[in-house]
């Protein structure tokens, strides 16, 4: 494998991209960047995405890699104990105070501990409260030297980590499990999956995780990283001030980067479990990593990558779009792994015993690859691509949120990532892919299919009758497909107009101002009776939204077509559009942003479309052939059909299918429209069924409205209207409307408990409080997210902090309008099942106690603080402008000023909060479903 590295070079060099000494890539010219004396780095940057506010990083070279053994774990608990008392903040203080500025825990206060770093953030904090910002910096401050780790605290959390243990316990992380022992052979990272060893977490001695944090947590691996809208200057004049006064540690340890041991035969591992959905097949390559990543050569190196991946993709793609396709989904690339090594992987996703077929299929992608290379056709279209994506960021570079240009520093310092800026990237592409040739992308094929540095894994589920293959029956499918005689790729792409004949544009009969609240748009009545809304905005320069809706959706479906029409947006998606396959619709759309969807949900039907401003009328084409020239096809359709099936039997497994299956059917009352999916449901779909959905929900234009909203001259905007949408076809009558089938939540209570033989030893509980007899209107809806929030709040600090019984507890509304308005308060959660009846309980005292009146005046404070925060960071935004639009054509509905919502909310008081929760929930139909291990 190395020698197949070293072919990249060769051929880069060949073409004459290396040159005479080393070439930097330079450093964003807005960021400010600097190092302590004491070996702490930091990245400063001025940006206004969102206004008033700014975002904090604080990044450590430090993960789970670093562990002795007696500290398996620690890494991961230490992260934890960040936030239970530092030396400025005792106990939750560091939560506590945040949230008094609406700064909310686990949205905008997190963490999170890998096994090469550990990352804590603080996001969308207001720049407008006289000290904030210094209190941010204090509490990175304390991250870095200051966790004080008593005794009361180290054992508080014990629990709190062993239920984490068990939430994250799932199928995937059991097969990650025991494909990382092949993947890391050999390696310290075999030993260390992050959340650790349970007998250590258990028992470990406090000092041995004081030991792991004053060796470790130390300013010469630590980076500070603020975005926002800053004063750069006075910013870093505090940041030197303040962590300067943090000591470097003396004699500081080695922070050596771990690797993996090379492997002269292939290593093999079958990762199977009884609770898997999938059957896979995986080879994984390991090759050193780009020397380097300073060098203006990794630059072009990664490009190279990009495109290498790009079109093996898409190769891959056209393989699933044959009739009975040899797998369900595939992928081959190369990426990033670990500091000194990338990964190259291919893997296809099969049918049961479907692996030999799999394992050829994808192999065959491969090896012609290898053999033949690509043709200039998928070169070009990669490199359009890749321009065209870089040329809509820079067009939208003022819009770029602080979170991005934060977690690109923060990969600088880690992983040395470059951040050259946009513009510095732009430049590079548009100079540098042009020279790229097929012989230098080809190259980096020889990194797959080499006998050495090879991890294959086999995973899937356990169950009689279901056989995995040896090591040397893959190798010798493998070989076979290499000593075969293979046909070079032929790229049949024909390329031609997306609609061939002109559509006969139709006119605008009536302009109307809406003036709605705050909403102002522009309402249009077409020729051919469609009603179109638009909304032009600067918010987001480069982005335009359309949304298309109308009423009716699976409710106007036949009961024998339920199936088809559950399966609808599947068979559409891979249909492609017009005279275009999928395929070749995504060559069509080479270099363009551009996309257009379909949906169906139970009362209503749809399109979305996005696009910017240079191929909006791509966008309108999309639309217009969604109505006029929609494509179905019987060789795709049993491709789909096909991969639809194999799901369908892996997700038998699925335990976390079938307690959403039993809570779905409870919850309509096991009304016969409300199916579940599976093979009773799946037999009745067929290719006729799919067709006659589509054309029957998409029949009459006339019946949806079409919004509009962004970035769009709106002499332009109608230009395009007339052209596209006034021509569309339609009958104008009678607007239909969705059918209430009588599919209503339960009347009485229910309490639902089943046993299910799991792999980990826990339960899942769900309780759904419902009332029919609620209003749907802003001021109900708000309290009925605050009493949500409330309750999340209380479930934190006695479920997941006192008791230690469950990692999260969450608390959340379903508010209903159509076809009757309900609300509904949902509680769900996992825990070990002795803990089930207890904490249930809890969950439930909790609302009762809100019930009876006892609601805390400091924790609402700090939720509605979180609300106005929130609504404050959305108005800013294109999505929070549009969705006011097509809400509006939705069901009339309208948006409070932000003067007036903020007002509303500090209206709110905690006898108000009581008065809702009793009007709503102290006679709610109560439902609880819980699963448990048998």
């Amino acid at each position: 494998m190395v020698k197949a590295f070293m072919l990249l070079i060769i051929a880069i060099s060949l073409f004459n991209l290396q040159v005479i000494g080393k070439e930097e890539i330079p450093l964003e010219p807005a960021l400010r960047y600097g190092k302590l004396k004491n070996g702490m780095t930091y990245y400063i940057r001025h940006n206004e995405e969102p206004k008033e506010r700014v975002s904090f990083y604080f990044a450590q070279n430090v993960g789970a890699i670093l562990e002795n053994d007696d500290q398996n774990g620690l890494a991961h608990f230490l992260e934890h104990m960040a936030f239970n008392g530092t030396e400025n903040f005792k106990g939750k203080g560091i939560i506590e105070y945040l949230e008094k500025h609406g700064v909310e825990f686990g949205a905008n206060i997190n963490a999170y501990t890998s096994q090469d770093e550990t990352v804590y953030n603080i996001l969308r904090v207001p720049t407008n409260k006289e000290g904030l910002i210094d209190s941010c910096l204090l509490i990175l401050y304390d991250w870095s030297n200051g966790l004080l780790l008593t005794d009361e605290e180290i054992d508080a959390e014990r629990g709190v980590i062993i239920e984490e243990w068990r939430t994250r316990r799932n199928s995937q992380f059991r097969m990650n499990a025991k494909r990382d022992k092949a993947l890391y052979h050999g390696s310290k990272y075999a030993k260390r999956d992050v959340i650790g060893d349970l007998d250590v977490i258990k028992n470990f001695d406090y000092q041995t995780l004081r030991d792991f944090y004053h060796e470790w947590y130390r300013s010469d691996l630590q980076a500070v990283i603020i975005v926002g809208d800053i004063d750069v200057d006075e910013t870093e004049k505090k940041v030197k001030e303040l962590f300067s006064k943090i000591p470097p540690v003396p004699n500081a340890k080695e922070r050596k980067d771990y690797d993996i041991p090379n492997n002269k035969e292939p290593l093999y591992a079958i990762a199977s479990d009884k609770e898997a959905s999938n059957n896979m097949i995986s080879f994984m390559y390991k090759i050193p990593s780009f020397p380097d990543k300073k060098d203006v050569e990794y630059l072009k190196h990664r490009h190279i990558k990009n495109l290498f991946n790009r079109m093996v993709e898409a190769r891959i793609k056209e393989v699933l779009e044959q009739p009975n396709p040899p797998f369900m989904y595939a992928d081959a690339r190369i990426s990033n792994f670990i500091p000194k090594k990338d990964l190259a992987v291919f893997f296809a996703a099969h049918s049961e015993n479907g692996w030999e077929q799999a394992v050829h299929a994808i192999t065959t992608v491969v090896e012609k690859v290898r053999d033949f290379g690509f043709t200039q056709g998928e070169l070009e279209r990669a490199v359009n691509n890749m321009v065209s994506e870089l040329e809509d960021s820079y067009a939208k570079r003022d819009k770029k949120q602080n979170v991005m240009y934060a977690i690109e520093y923060k990969m600088h310092f880690l992983n040395e990532y470059p951040i050259p800026g946009i513009k510095y990237k732009l430049d590079f592409a548009k100079e540098f892919l042009p020279t790229v040739t097929i012989n230098m992308v080809n190259a980096l094929a020889q990194n797959f299919l080499s006998d050495e540095n090879l991890v294959i894994v086999a995973s899937g589920p356990e169950k009689e009758g279901l056989t995995y293959p040896s090591k040397e029956e893959i190798l010798a499918v493998i070989d076979e497909v290499k000593s075969a005689e293979l046909e070079p790729y032929v790229d049949s792409f024909v390329d031609k107009p997306l609609i061939e004949k002109e559509p006969i544009a139709g006119k605008i009969i009536t302009r109307k101002q809406i003036n709605a609240g705050q909403l102002e748009a522009t309402e249009l009545e077409l020729s051919n009776g469609i009603k179109v809304l638009y909304r032009p905005s600067a918010l987001e320069k480069g982005t335009i939204i359309c949304n298309v809706h109308s009423w009716g959706g699976r409710s106007l479906v036949s009961e024998e077509n339920l199936g088809n029409a559950f399966v609808l947006s599947d068979f559409v998606r891979g249909y492609g559009l017009g005279d275009f396959s999928s395929t070749d619709l995504n060559k069509k759309l080479t270099g363009k942003v551009v996309s257009s969807s379909f949906y169906m949900d139970d009362l209503a039907e749809g399109v979305y479309g996005r696009a910017n401003p240079k191929d909006l009328e791509t966008m309108f084409q999309l639309i217009h052939l969604r109505f006029t020239n929609p494509r179905f096809n019987k060789d795709d359709y049993q491709s789909i059909h096909q991969k639809i099936k194999e799901n369908l039997e892996n997700m038998k497994n699925n335990v976390g299918k079938a307690f959403q299956d039993s809570v779905s059917l409870i919850m309509a009352g096991y009304h016969p429209r409300s199916l579940t999916w599976g093979d009773e449901l799946f037999n009745t779909v067929s290719y006729e069924g799919v067709k006659n959905v589509y054309l029957d929900r998409f029949s009459n234009a006339a019946d949806f409205v079409f919004s509009f909203s962004g970035d769009f001259e709106a002499e332009k905007l109608e230009y395009l209207i007339e052209r596209y949408i006034a021509s569309i076809p339609t009958i104008i009558s009678e607007k239909e409307k969705y059918t209430d089938h009588g599919i209503h939540s339960p009347e009485k209570e229910i309490n639902k408990y089943f046993k299910r033989e799991l792999e980990t030893n826990k339960s899942t509980v769900y309780i759904n409080l419902h009332n029919k007899n609620y209003s749907f209107n802003t001021e109900n809806n708000l309290y009925a997210r605050i009493i949500a929030r409330l309750l999340k709040k209380k479930y934190l600090e006695e479920i997941r902090e006192k008791e230690g019984g469950s990692y999260f507890v969450n608390a959340y509304t379903k508010i209903i309008k159509h076809p009757n308005e309900e609300i509904q308060l949902i509680i769900q959660f996992d825990c070990e099942p002795a803990n089930t009846v207890k904490l249930k309980k809890i969950a439930l005292e909790e609302i009762q106690q809100l019930i009876k009146g006892n609601v805390s005046e400091e924790d609402l404070e700090k939720v509605k603080n979180s609300f106005i925060k929130s609504e404050k960071e959305q108005i800013n935004t294109l999505n929070y402008w549009h969705s006011m639009l097509y809400y509006y054509t939705y069901d009339g509905r309208t948006r409070l000023t932000y003067d007036d919502y903020s007002a509303l909310v500090a209206s709110i008081t905690p006898q108000s909060v009581i008065k809702m929760a009793r009007k709503y929930f102290k006679d709610a139909v109560k439902v609880e479903v819980i699963m448990t291990d048998k």
